[in-house]
């Protein structure tokens, strides 16, 4: 819908310059090269070959095996929104001029550009006509009236046709899902831990906020001697986080605040099974987050909490196993982006 809105004014610009055309010059000729993403709100090349004509007095300047080439280049920027590149080169390959322009919408990109490419491409007629050779005369001849002056030359006056482009709407965030596997370390008492983590969130270009839920699947303490003989217990976790997390480029970086439920399990102290602990920590984590195709990634991370209760497993008065202060954690994830432009 952008893109339309954005070609809209062509019919107005062809117009407007159709009145020019008669008095503007040829403009020079270009073989033109252009590329754009599919399905992502971009020009078409025949939109573009109109944008240029129309800022050109309705002329359109590409022709295929002119000695002067025209690439266009529209791809999608890493940090979100678009990257537009022409390139100007000579007949031998020689760069003559390069451009750049970035935007989070296509349309309007691609419109900064076909101004500068008609710019490359408009006729610059010289100022005054050059100075007729000298004639040669073997004598005077008064009575031979001199020869009359060359009529002036008419330089025709530039026509600059501006291009309306709508404003560009703010970003809209992406919906975010991500589902995946990680290896603790300290969180239960086998190490490492086996777990499980799901999360959804939201994103813009650089920041993304996320809910996530986790899983540390149970895990045997090793055997202790107590009154009763060699005992063991077992531990996991339930447990959610909210990840407020910056991106830049593939790398990310999080805070972390977490909060669930500790579940011991064995013989207590009172001959119960186990019980249910609160658990709460806070933490940082670094990752990096791999591109896969346009709507998935996959991301490796490294978290470090610190535990903010301390809690102990004890099999009949004796210490089996204590939750430490500080926890690490390795995790792998399948990441899923939804909406967006």
């Amino acid at each position: 819908m952008r893109a339309r809105a954005a070609l809209a004014v062509l019919p107005l610009l062809l117009g407007g310059a159709a009145n020019a055309r008669a008095q503007a010059p040829a403009p020079d000729a270009a073989q033109l090269a252009y590329a754009r993403p599919e399905g992502a709100g971009c020009v078409a090349e025949s939109a573009f070959r109109a944008l240029v004509a129309a800022n050109l007095g309705g002329r359109d300047p590409f022709v295929e095996n002119a000695p002067r080439r025209i690439s266009v280049t529209l791809s999608r920027s890493p940090r979100g929104g678009f990257v537009g590149v022409a390139a100007e080169e000579d007949a031998a390959g020689k760069p003559l001029g390069k451009r750049e322009s970035t935007g989070g919408n296509c349309a309007r990109v691609t419109a900064g550009l076909g101004t500068v490419v008609a710019w490359w491409l408009f006729p610059i007629a010289p100022s005054k006509p050059p100075a007729p050779p000298p004639v040669a005369r073997c004598a005077p001849a008064p009575e031979t009236p001199p020869p009359a002056a060359p009529a002036p030359m008419c330089v025709p006056e530039r026509v600059y046709v501006p291009v309306v482009v709508a404003p560009a709407p703010p970003p809209r965030p992406r919906l975010v899902a991500e589902l995946g596997s990680l290896l603790s370390l300290a969180t239960v008492p086998r190490r490492p831990g086996f777990g499980v983590v799901g999360a959804v969130g939201l994103r813009w270009p650089g920041v993304s906020l996320a809910v996530e839920a986790r899983v540390d699947l149970p895990s045997d303490t090793a055997p202790v001697r107590t009154p009763a003989g060699l005992q063991y217990g077992s531990a996991w976790m339930a447990s959610g986080t909210a990840a407020p997390c910056l991106h830049a480029g593939w790398f990310l970086g999080c805070a972390l605040a977490s909060g669930g439920v500790l579940r011991m399990e064995g013989a207590w102290k009172g001959g119960g099974a186990g019980t249910s602990l609160p658990y709460a920590a806070l933490g940082l984590r670094a990752g990096i987050e791999v591109p896969l195709s346009e709507r998935l990634a996959l991301s490796a991370s490294a978290d470090l909490r610190a535990s903010l209760i301390a809690h102990d497993l004890p099999l009949l008065n004796v210490v089996a196993w204590t939750l430490p202060t500080v926890e690490g954690a390795f995790g792998l994830r399948l990441v899923a982006t939804f909406g967006g432009p």
